[in-house]
């Protein structure tokens, strides 16, 4: 079990060596930045077109990298199976 200590300091400067700070963003479903951080502490506020949503995902391609026949096969079991095998022991 891992112990979680019980304060820590949350206002400690990230130090110069790490390459990233957060670059905390809001995007728009076509990857466009709506709103962006800078390099302090601050609230990220947009207004959002809830409408954008569906055309977004109309163009999001999630099957497309899975359509490829020469890398990718389906193979389907049609013969009727028992769903569960008991074994004696």
């Amino acid at each position: 079990m891992t112990k979680i200590p019980v304060a820590f300091n949350q206002a400690a400067p990230i130090p110069a060596h790490v390459l990233n700070k957060g670059d905390s963003l809001i995007a728009a479903p076509d990857t466009r930045v709506i709103a962006q951080a800078g390099e302090g502490e601050e609230t990220l506020l947009a207004e959002l077109d809830l409408g954008e949503v569906g055309a977004g995902l109309t163009s999001l391609d999630t099957d497309g990298h899975y359509a490829r026949p020469d890398v990718f096969e389906l193979t389907v079991e049609t013969r009727v199976k028992a769903g569960v095998k008991w074994h004696n022991a």
